[in-house]
């Protein structure tokens, strides 16, 4: 370690910032005790203010921060990782804060831009992400990313142009479940730029075609999916409805989880569901369809040939109100469900509709960013194929006349 006497100017200057990020370290460790990452940051200003007996108090292995530059850039590590821990719960204007802080530890780190840009763009704050990203351009200005991030906001932001505001009016449609408007939309921003690989690749994922061009990986992807309209005889499906109702005794609380992790959780997930389902007639329709179908299914998803080991079935029935938040089907490993590759749901109802709501909703693959839907309606008679390691959720169901 550096005596005092030694110190810089840059570390005069980040002593100046010791205070800041005490207090706010202070504040992480009121909600999270055991939160390593703010002990460690809370260790490194006892650092910069010299105060090595409160370290070594903590048993805290001060070695890797000898230089200045290494005590900032850990203390950006330390801000971003508090970043996300705010913004998982969600609390997004102290994750804003967190990561300004870490930008004033390591200005110039085009990865914490980055996150940054991202973070405001997914909260709609289009000028500060804009900043990020341009900020990210004068470092490296070929940053694909940072471009392609500018793009997507210029059909966001006041200033729209043409492109941009085709592809705010192709994702609103996709957003809302007007998929042949979306299309058609997407359609036309192609025929602008047939080199806008992002339409292109979500039009094809809407109609059910091939991609022309794979994405870059840092671009988010629409989940696949595989619609099959009609999937049972209108005689088989009358049938199913019947033997619904004969299990009506049978239905139970929903649960979430796998295994012997399993819940009640209504805060995630409110429905009724029969889960062990002894009626071969009932199976073997599903089964035989699904196998038959698998080709086409595969194709829907982009999926490499495999073959089927299990397919699991559940009846659910949501009633007014009832939904399933945010989730995937892919288990921890152990589980069971850690094997599962497609999900589906098929829809089935007496008529007349007697609900709205109740739609699937599959989210993109960027996680941890700006969270775009594709929203498919419940269609009688109808089943759809998805990718079960994509985060997908059932809005609420509102009955509009009784059941």
């Amino acid at each position: 370690m550096k005596t005092n006497d030694e110190i810089s100017p840059e570390a005069e200057r980040a002593r100046n910032r010791v205070a800041a990020a005490e207090a706010l370290y202070g504040e992480v460790l009121e909600q999270f005790p055991d939160h390593v990452y703010a002990l460690r940051g809370l260790a490194d200003t006892y650092v910069l203010k010299g105060l090595v007996e409160a370290v070594e108090r903590q048993g805290i292995n001060t070695e890797e921060w000898s230089t200045i530059e290494a005590a900032n850039k850990a203390h950006a590590g330390n801000f971003i990782e508090a970043a996300k821990s705010y913004l998982a719960d969600g609390f997004s204007g102290k994750a804003q804060q967190m990561l300004d802080c870490a930008l004033e530890f390591d200005p110039g780190n085009s990865d914490l831009l980055w996150q940054r840009g991202e973070m405001y763009r997914a909260l709609g704050h289009f000028t500060e992400a804009l900043d990020a990203y341009n900020r990210i351009l004068a470092i490296d200005p070929e940053n694909e990313a940072a471009v392609f991030a500018k793009n997507m906001i210029a059909g966001k932001s006041a200033s729209l142009d043409s492109a941009g505001a085709l592809w705010a009016r192709a994702e609103a449609y996709r957003a809302e479940g007007n998929l042949d408007a979306a299309i058609e939309t997407y359609r036309q921003l192609l025929g602008e730029n047939p080199e806008n690989a992002a339409a292109g690749y979500v039009c094809a994922v809407l109609a059910g075609a091939a991609p022309v061009a794979a994405l870059p990986d840092y671009m988010p992807r629409p989940a696949p999916f595989a619609m099959i309209k009609n999937f049972l005889s209108a005689e088989e499906h009358d049938e199913l409805l019947q033997i619904t109702e004969g299990l009506r005794e049978n239905f139970g609380p929903s649960t979430v989880g796998f295994g012997e992790t399993q819940s009640q959780n209504p805060d995630i997930r409110k429905s009724r569901l029969v889960s062990k389902i002894e009626n071969e007639k009932y199976t073997n329709w599903f089964e035989q369809r699904i196998t038959g179908a698998l080709a086409e299914i595969r194709s829907g998803l982009y999926m490499d040939a495999f073959d089927i080991g299990v397919i699991e079935l559940q009846i659910t029935t949501h009633h007014d109100g009832e939904y399933y938040g945010e989730h995937d089907d892919v288990g921890e490993k152990g589980s069971g469900a850690e094997r599962r590759k497609v999900s589906f749901s098929y829809y089935y109802h007496w008529q007349p509709k007697a609900f709205e709501g109740g739609d699937l909703l599959l989210h993109d693959s960027n996680r941890h960013t700006e969270r775009e839907v594709t929203r498919i309606a419940p269609v009688d008679n109808c089943i759809v194929f998805f990718p079960s390691e994509y985060l997908h959720e059932v809005t609420p169901v509102h009955l509009v006349s009784p059941p």
